[in-house]
């Protein structure tokens, strides 16, 4: 069995990237308002990696597990307050538990580092039971839900 390497991602890493997006809108945002434009996801998995607010780390066991990345802002309401917002959170569904877990845990330790003082994750409605789950029993308080229309 391979190791399980969580890295901060390069630009040699935008294919892999680009291809946990693809899955991620395949498997749960296909049926929602949110076109996939492939040249756009190219731009912007550049444009975090080369951010130096953004984190975008990749996980890999010899071949892509999954990816994790997000941007650091500060709170409307208090600009002290430094908030790691999550902007993507994929795994492959056959490296999904200790894959995804570990690469949460790495997001949070990185982000602390880079001076954020909040994390702020998304979870999806269908995820919205074993992910707030897991949220709840690792420290995560419920903020808010988003809601989107297209105009």
């Amino acid at each position: 069995m391979e190791t399980l390497e969580i890295r901060k991602a390069t630009l040699h890493d935008i294919d892999n990237l680009y291809f946990g997006a693809w899955c991620f809108h395949k498997e749960k945002l296909s049926q929602k308002t949110l076109h996939f434009d492939r040249k756009s996801v190219y731009q912007y998995f550049k444009w975090l990696i080369e951010n130096p607010l953004a984190l975008v780390l990749v996980a890999n066991n010899g071949s892509f597990c999954g990816s994790i990345a997000g941007i650091i802002t500060p709170w409307v309401l208090d600009f002290n307050i430094k908030i790691m917002t999550e902007m993507f959170w994929y795994v492959l569904p056959k490296q999904r538990g200790s894959a995804g877990l570990r690469l949460i845990k790495e997001f949070e330790t990185m982000s602390h580092d880079m001076g954020a003082n909040r994390i702020l994750m998304v979870g999806l409605e269908e995820l919205n039971k074993p992910i707030s789950k897991y949220y709840t029993k690792h420290g995560y308080k419920h903020l808010e839900h988003h809601f989107i229309k297209e105009i």
